[in-house]
């Protein structure tokens, strides 16, 4: 079985379908057939997402990208410096 991956805002949309069948008494097991997710899948998303509001997730989601940008162009910027300061060493 194959995933996909949603949105922040589609899990925060199923996560709140989950709350309204929870306090309609539905148990974890049935919610997660109805919304086509396996049980480990809606508990890391609980534990991801729980208590943000859609717009909130977005802007986390929006953060977590910038943050893996500047990773990767400090990760390159140190290998930039590294190169160079081995040139400087083998001039001298």
């Amino acid at each position: 079985m194959t995933g996909r991956r949603r949105s922040p805002e589609a899990i925060v949309t199923k996560l709140q379908q989950a709350d309204r069948m929870l306090a309609e008494g539905k148990r974890v097991s049935e919610i997660v057939l109805k919304l086509g997710i396996s049980q480990q899948t809606y508990y890391r998303w609980r534990k991801q997402f729980d208590g943000l509001a859609t717009d909130e997730v977005v802007e986390l989601h929006r953060l977590q990208n910038e943050n893996g940008q500047l990773r990767r162009r400090l990760a390159d910027a140190q290998r930039e410096n590294a190169a160079l300061q081995e040139l400087v060493r083998g001039k001298f």
